[in-house]
């Protein structure tokens, strides 16, 4: 996942005189999109009307590109069409709490008609150049973030700063270089400094 190579390894805490078993990952640079896909839309052509929730909203812009795909479960006709934003409501429907949003498409094909109810996929977030790590990494302790490296037979506690979260995964703005190993299992069992070793699966 986000091209980052993961394999395990097995480790032995020689003070505890037990085994601790490890997943391994091996940070690297990503690309990370968070999508957003609105299923209150329809079609008038030859735009696309949808109703955006307001949590979604700010990060929409006129201009920005959207994938519209038909509701239709007749799978040859759920091409995606390709489709630009053209104008966002500056206030929110006082029942729904969405903001009407008008798509204008590319309906060169004539498989959209009017009155057909579609999906519009958005990107919310696109984060370039970032190293990204599993929430489950992450620990807390004495109130700051915290994960483990493996470095040299040992388990080194590294303090994170992070950002942005989109799925399972989490930005970290700080504390993390390319290439480190990372300990995403087992952790919580290991304090900074514990010896570690690679034994046999």
């Amino acid at each position: 996942i986000f091209g980052k190579r993961l394999h395990r390894e097995t480790y032995r805490e020689t003070d505890l005189d037990s085994w601790i078993y490890l997943l391994v990952e091996l940070l690297s640079i990503t690309t990370m999109s968070d999508y957003v896909t609105s299923t209150f839309v329809w079609w008038i052509e030859p735009k696309v009307i949808a109703d955006v929730p307001e949590k979604d909203v700010l990060f929409l812009n006129v201009g920005q590109q959207v994938e519209i795909i038909s509701a239709s479960i007749n799978t040859q006709s759920s091409a995606p069409v390709s489709g630009v934003i053209e104008q966002i409501a500056f206030s929110a429907n006082n029942n729904t709490r969405t903001y009407r949003t008008k798509v204008v498409i590319d309906n060169s094909s004539g498989k959209l008609r009017s009155g057909m109810i579609v999906r519009a996929k958005f990107v919310r977030q696109q984060l370039k150049q970032v190293i990204s790590i599993p929430l489950y990494a992450v620990m807390d302790r004495d109130g700051e973030k915290i994960v483990f490296l493996a470095e040299n037979g040992l388990a080194r506690k590294v303090n994170v700063i992070l950002g942005s979260s989109i799925g399972q995964r989490v930005v970290v703005e700080h504390g993390l270089s390319v290439n480190q190993s990372l300990i995403v299992s087992g952790q919580q069992l290991l304090i900074d400094g514990a010896k570690i070793e690679v034994g046999e699966n």
